[in-house]
C-alpha cells in the first residue's frame, strides 16, 4: 500500500479568509473594551471588558503566529488549531455579551452553538489538515479530500483501468469498457509531485500512459 498526502488549496483559502474575520473580530472587541473601560457615566464590570481584550490579544496573536508558520514553509502542524480556538473565545465573548440583554432562552442556547463549533474545529484542526491524501491498494486509488469522504471515500478501481493521461488539473483515466473517469488534482498544491505519484501506481498496475 502507498500513500501520497497533499495540501488543499481551497482548505489554504479559507484560512486566509478566516485571518481576516480574526482580524476583524479581534478589533471590533478591541474597540469594544476600550469604550467599556473609558465609560465613566456608568459603572461596567471589569469581567467583560477583560475578556473582550483576552480575545482580542489572542486573535491577533494566533494569526500573526499561522503567518509566520506558512512564511518558514514548514509542513508539520500543531495538533489543535490554535486561530480556531481564538475564534472560539472571541465567540464565547460575544455570546456572553449578548446575556446582558434581554431574549428567549433558545437565543442563548444557539449564541453559544457558534463558540462550541469552532471549538470542536480547533480541537480536530490536526485531522481537518491531514486527512486529505490518496491510498493505493491492492483493489485501486482511494481519495479523501472531502468531508464527506470520511465516510464515503471515493475509489477508482484497477480492474476498470485501462490507459491514462495528465492534463494539467487532472488524470483522466480510460476505462476497460470505454468510458473514461477524472481524478481531479485542481485542489492539489503538490501538482507535480502528485503527478509522479499516480504515473508511477498506474503504471506499476499495467495501466499505460497514452
Amino acid at each position: 500500500m502507498s500513500e501520497f498526502r497533499f495540501r488543499s488549496r481551497r482548505f489554504a483559502r479559507a484560512k486566509r479568509v478566516q485571518s481576516v474575520q480574526h482580524l476583524t473580530g479581534a478589533l471590533m472587541l478591541i474597540t469594544a473594551a476600550i469604550a467599556h473601560l473609558s465609560d465613566s457615566g456608568e459603572h461596567h464590570s471589569m469581567i467583560l471588558p477583560a475578556l473582550e481584550l483576552l480575545a482580542g490579544g489572542l486573535l491577533v496573536g494566533s494569526v500573526v503566529a499561522e503567518k509566520l508558520h506558512h512564511r518558514k514553509g514548514t509542513t508539520s502542524h500543531s495538533a489543535i488549531g490554535w486561530v480556531e480556538i481564538a475564534g472560539a473565545v472571541m465567540a464565547f465573548v460575544e455570546a456572553l455579551s449578548r446575556m446582558q440583554q434581554r431574549h428567549h432562552v433558545s437565543f442563548y442556547v444557539l449564541s453559544f452553538v457558534a463558540p462550541l463549533m469552532l471549538l470542536l474545529f480547533g480541537i480536530f484542526d490536526l485531522r481537518l489538515r491531514t486527512f486529505r491524501h490518496f491510498v493505493a491498494n491492492e483493489d485501486g486509488i482511494v481519495r479523501r479530500s472531502h468531508l464527506i469522504h470520511l465516510a464515503v471515500p471515493k475509489r477508482y478501481r484497477w480492474a476498470s483501468m485501462k490507459s491514462f493521461r495528465v492534463l494539467p488539473t487532472s488524470i483522466e483515466v480510460t476505462e476497460r469498457e470505454g468510458g473514461t473517469m477524472t481524478i481531479a488534482l485542481r485542489d492539489v498544491v503538490e501538482r507535480e509531485e502528485a503527478v509522479t505519484w499516480f504515473r508511477e501506481q498506474l503504471t506499476k498496475r499495467g495501466v499505460v500512459e497514452s
